[in-house]
């Protein structure tokens, strides 16, 4: 029965500090360095009293000489953080010790077992005050000692030792047992100290990375909130002000440079810089055109290029970064009066397509994550240069197609195809129609050299079409040397005869002009024929491939018969054309006149503007008065004589 307590007391003993190692490490480590440090101090106490007695006393000597060192073990352990390792030499201590002096001793051994209860209740009521400390040892020890006194009236002892040696264990045991108290009661004050500065010292640690990380939270939402931004504009210049303005603010980096890579890859060119305003622009000129080599491999900005990573200068007039660097940066450097300086390579997909470097005239310090902060930025600012690279060549391709398709089709109509994928063809009740053609072209072009018959047809048409631009009429095609144009399409107007005959005019002079300059260089010359005619037609898209804007029905043929039956250098009109310019031209009246496949049309040479009308002798150019009266009905104020 007795056997069985004593185990039963030892299990409750590795229970109680298996408990409190469960608490927290760091309960722990005061709990087994507490029993570790009395347990030594008892054990440094009992050494001298077995040295007399041997050999007798040997095999105690033993146990004490090896629970000494299994206690050093486990202070050394926890001092080193092998919790697991300490927990295990605690337990194996405190059972070799107690089982094995107990059975040796006796009811004598069981001092240890007071012992040991006494360094557990005081390690586990630890941080506590002393005086709590104090009263749960006193507890715990009176009620093992109680314990031992009455469970074990009679256990017989397997070591016989003069009765000396165990008055000596009894009070070795009981002055042991009152050096604990003492030494626990100043020791625990030193270490409840040392302790409270640890935790306070744990806590602040806590607090500041706490902070560090809200810190790092609110940085990277502002971070993430700028690359956003960045994405919402393709305009570089808009890009790099938003930049600039988190950098400066974030970093003190208030002055920079955006470079892009040479077409030939030898050289970093400009593309935008910012400087305060103490910075001259004859300064900001002079930078501009300074190309920093990066293909002789000097310098912090070769370097960057060539490793694709970021370089971190936070002294510039360092004599060993001076001798590192190109001249190009030395005088930069010398030229704004920068300190620090930090080089982030634009890279897009594997190349170093640009550079961007940040500056400072203070010294900056950067950290680790605040490099890669800026690294991020110019990761976005690359794509957006990319990015706004193939907006501005798609615009230009854009417009390239535009302005093709603007040159084959009327803007409504070139509008509606893009839109829809097809353009209606529109029904146009009142239209005038204008074609001319050369007279002798083919006799005279018999005489000329491909090339030069394109050259003159090449000048011939191109002042045509910004003659009809002028007086909005919109150019349908060229065949040959027969040139056609129309007035009130695609856009209906009812001014579309009158313009029609002052464009016709126009050309007419040009024409005469140049025969005029060909005869007194004795060369041959173009005579042209111009007709006209108004009445109502359908125009509209044809063709997949190769759009085409024509305009169909017998107004346009009868304008062919005006053309065809006119004479050179004169502009015949009909009689429906007649009709809608008479009140400001003069025409002469040529009968009816027989037209292929039309029969006999009433047909009329146009000789120029009313001389009410017109602001020269010759009456070709309208004046004031003409325009305030055609604006009535429907010419644009914007027009001007």
């Amino acid at each position: 029965m007795r056997q069985h307590l004593f185990h039963f007391w030892q299990v409750l003993v590795n229970v109680g500090v298996n408990y409190a190692a469960l608490q927290s490490e760091q309960k722990f480590v005061q709990i087994t360095n507490g029993i570790c440090a009395y347990s030594i101090v008892g054990l440094l106490l009992q050494l001298p009293l077995f040295i007399p007695f041997l050999p007798e006393s040997g095999p105690l000597l033993v146990i004490c000489l090896i629970s000494l060192v299994g206690m050093s073990l486990t202070f050394v352990f926890n001092f080193y953080g092998f919790l697991r390792a300490a927990t295990l030499s605690m337990h194996a201590i405190a059972t070799v010790t107690m089982a094995t002096t107990a059975v040796l001793l006796g009811r004598e051994g069981n001092v240890h077992f007071i012992h040991l209860s006494v360094l557990l209740a005081a390690a586990i009521a630890y941080p506590a005050r002393w005086m709590k400390t104090i009263i749960t040892v006193c507890v715990v020890s009176l009620s093992a000692f109680f314990f031992i006194e009455f469970s074990a009236p009679s256990w017989e002892p397997m070591l016989i030792l003069p009765k000396e040696f165990y008055e000596l264990f009894r009070i070795t045991g009981i002055s042991t047992f009152v050096a604990v108290i003492v030494s626990f009661s100043a020791f625990s004050q030193i270490v409840l100290r040392s302790t409270e500065k640890s935790l306070q010292a744990e806590k602040d640690k806590a607090l500041a990375s706490q902070r560090a990380s809200e810190q790092l939270k609110d940085d990277t939402e502002i971070l993430n909130g700028l690359l956003r931004s960045l994405n919402e504009d393709m305009n570089l210049n808009v890009v790099m002000a938003k930049v600039h303005r988190y950098v400066a603010e974030a970093f003190g980096l208030d002055w920079y440079i955006l470079y892009g890579v040479s077409p030939d890859k030898r050289s970093l060119q400009m593309l935008l810089m910012h400087a305060d305003d103490s910075v001259s622009e004859a300064t900001r000129q002079k930078t501009a055109r300074v190309k920093i080599p990066i293909d002789r491999g000097i310098g912090g900005h070769a370097h960057a290029i060539r490793t694709k990573k970021p370089l971190y200068v936070p002294n510039l007039k360092s004599p060993r970064i001076i001798k590192a660097s190109a001249p190009e940066e030395i005088a930069n450097a010398e030229t704004y009066g920068l300190q620090s300086t930090v080089l982030l390579p634009l890279v897009l997909r594997n190349e170093s397509v640009g550079l961007l470097n940040f500056s400072s005239r203070r010294k900056i310090v950067l950290s680790r994550n605040e490099i890669t902060r800026l690294s991020i930025i110019t990761e976005q600012i690359a794509g957006v240069i990319h990015s706004s690279r193939l907006f501005e060549e798609v615009r230009a391709e854009r417009e390239k197609s535009e302005k093709l398709l603007l040159n084959i089709l009327p803007q409504d109509v070139a509008v509606e195809l893009k839109e829809k994928g097809y353009a209606e063809p529109v029904q146009f009740e009142a239209v005038s129609v204008l074609f001319t053609d050369f007279e002798g072209f083919t006799r005279i072009a018999e005489h000329m050299s491909p090339n030069e018959l394109v050259k003159e047809l090449d000048a011939c048409f191109g002042q045509f079409d910004k003659v009809i631009e002028r007086h909005r009429l919109e150019k349908l095609k060229t065949i040959g040397d027969s040139y056609m144009c129309a007035g009130g399409v695609p856009r209906p107007g009812p001014t579309h005869a009158i313009d029609c005959v002052l464009a016709a005019m126009e050309i007419r002079s040009f024409m005469m002009q140049m025969q005029e300059i060909k005869k007194s260089l004795g060369e041959p010359y173009w005579q042209l024929r111009i007709g006209i005619h108004s009445g109502p037609l359908v125009a509209g898209v044809i063709g997949e491939k190769k759009f085409a804007y024509d305009v169909w029905g017998d107004t346009v043929n009868t304008a062919s018969r005006m053309e065809s039956s006119g004479n050179p250098d004169k502009i015949n009109i009909s009689g429906a054309t007649y009709d809608l310019i008479k009140e400001y031209f003069d025409c002469e009246y040529r009968g009816r006149v027989s037209a292929k496949n039309k029969g006999e049309i009433d047909m009329y040479f146009v000789i120029g503007l009313k001389s009410e009308y017109s602001r020269d002798p010759d009456c070709r150019v309208p004046n004031g008065k003409f325009w305030a009266s055609v604006s009535d009905i429907g010419i644009p104020a914007t027009v001007t004589a």
